[in-house]
């Protein structure tokens, strides 16, 4: 993530919110990484998730204070989390997760997802997977 485009993660979250992170190939890795690696002292962040590919570093025991994670999908990414008792597994289908959110049944304070960067008209493409934030 480039100096200019920095994030103060702490004016958009606090101890205590529910996070989204974006699906499969649309796991926003960078994002998750920089907002890790700037949001010391915070804690108890619930992240919901469904199937997330590649590493979820936001599973990792290390990170338990930091997040509470509740996956709607058990992956191989948040398996052994779920197993080890520092991650929470809701399951549900996948049809029904967007009525989670728009009912507050499990009400969202920031969703991380990816899109790529603005056109010439400021339009910008969730691109490959939108699914249940749409």
């Amino acid at each position: 993530m480039s100096h200019s485009s920095r994030i103060n993660w702490r004016q958009l979250v606090e101890s205590g919110n529910r996070i989204f992170i974006g699906s499969f190939a649309a796991v926003p890795h960078a994002l998750i990484k920089d907002f890790i690696d700037n949001v010391k002292g915070l804690h108890d962040i619930e992240v919901v998730h469904l199937l997330a590919t590649g590493e979820n570093i936001w599973t990792r025991k290390e990170y338990r204070n930091l997040f509470k994670v509740n996956s709607l999908f058990i992956g191989q990414g948040s398996r052994e989390a779920i197993a080890q008792g520092y991650a929470d597994y809701t399951p549900c289908f996948q049809s029904e997760i967007p009525r989670l959110f728009e009912e507050g049944i499990l009400p969202l304070d920031v969703a991380l997802v990816m899109v790529t960067p603005p056109d010439q008209y400021g339009y910008c493409s969730f691109g490959v997977s939108v699914d249940v934030v749409a």
